[in-house]
């Protein structure tokens, strides 16, 4: 089931598409649990996470995917540790 229509592609290697879909599924889906799982073969930390084959293959970085973890909706649940 489509539930947004955007009229235009997006970059799936861009941190503010990340966030937004994030911020999406944090304001349309409620619940007292979350999990975020990204799933693929990845490049690792020299390449990153996922590919999108409409960007010249861009792909979200690890720096790429912190910056929009925390200046996501779900930031206040994320789990912190000093490293």
């Amino acid at each position: 089931e489509l539930v947004k229509e955007y009229g235009h592609t997006l970059n799936m290697g861009e941190a503010d598409t990340f966030r937004d879909f994030i911020d999406y599924c944090y304001a349309n889906y409620h619940t007292d649990n979350y999990a975020l799982i990204c799933w693929d073969h990845g490049g690792g930390p020299l390449m990153g996470f996922g590919c999108d084959e409409l960007y010249e293959w861009d792909s979200l970085l690890l720096m790429e995917m912190e910056e929009a973890l925390k200046n996501s909706a779900l930031a206040k649940y994320l789990i912190k540790e000093n490293v």
